[in-house]
């Protein structure tokens, strides 16, 4: 069965760009120009990725993201977000809310095709590395993957699946060093092809949303990032 993609987009040239390279990469594709029509698409028909352009006409493409994150029947949906903008702040807005990936405008149709294909790929856990029993306590943070909860002292904390995966790995190995490669092949998989600036936002978000615990995640000039030891 083919997948099927949601192109959220106003601009023709792009929305036939696109259009052109998820056909012939074998993919259903439908399109809107719209965001609240958008919104109702991905809730009657569930597609198994949407692309969304961060600029529409009707309403902001982060309201549409938010709007699907928070429905519960649209929630676990890939959005990518596609944008002119390249600026760290909104990429951040877009990550913190729940996007999976961030496409700054112009984009190669080709490396667009094999971002998704990745996506696909990687849908479940890197088992080696994940487990479902896994529970990770550090200095106070608790992440347990059975329900796939982190909390921090008690309290509920807010990650995108991605943020979560990313700091898993890094809790579940402290002290160690790991660089921005080597942290993209174990959450994202070896296949993705992505920058490793997408690291660095996401690790902002990640330090953003921990509260005390963000001193515990260190950068390493020059090499990439760790979790400080006990």
């Amino acid at each position: 069965m083919k997948k099927s993609i949601l192109v959220v987009e106003d601009e023709l040239v792009t929305q036939e760009l696109i259009k052109h390279a998820l056909i012939n990469a074998g993919f259903d594709v439908k399109i809107t120009s719209k965001g609240k029509e958008a919104i109702q698409i991905a809730e009657d028909e569930h597609p198994s990725l949407i692309l969304l352009d961060g600029m529409l006409d009707d309403i902001d493409g982060t309201e549409v993201c938010q709007a699907l994150k928070k429905h519960i029947s649209t929630t676990s949906i890939p959005i990518f977000m596609l944008s002119v903008r390249s600026d760290e702040n909104h990429q951040l807005t877009g990550l913190e809310l729940g996007a999976d990936d961030y496409i700054t405008k112009p984009f190669n149709p080709k490396i667009l095709v094999a971002k998704i294909n990745a996506a696909f790929r990687r849908a479940h856990l890197d088992h080696t590395d994940f487990s479902s029993d896994d529970v990770i306590t550090h200095k106070g943070l608790v992440m347990n993957l059975a329900d796939f909860s982190v909390k921090l002292d008690g309290k509920l904390l807010n990650l995108t699946p991605v943020e979560y995966k990313l700091l898993f790995f890094l809790c579940k190995h402290p002290g160690r060093v790991y660089s921005r490669e080597a942290i993209l092949e174990k959450i994202r998989g070896e296949d993705v092809i992505i920058t490793e600036r997408t690291v660095d936002v996401h690790i902002l978000s990640i330090r953003r949303k921990v509260g005390d615990f963000a001193p515990n995640i260190i950068t390493v000039r020059g090499i990439g990032y760790k979790v400080a030891e006990e």
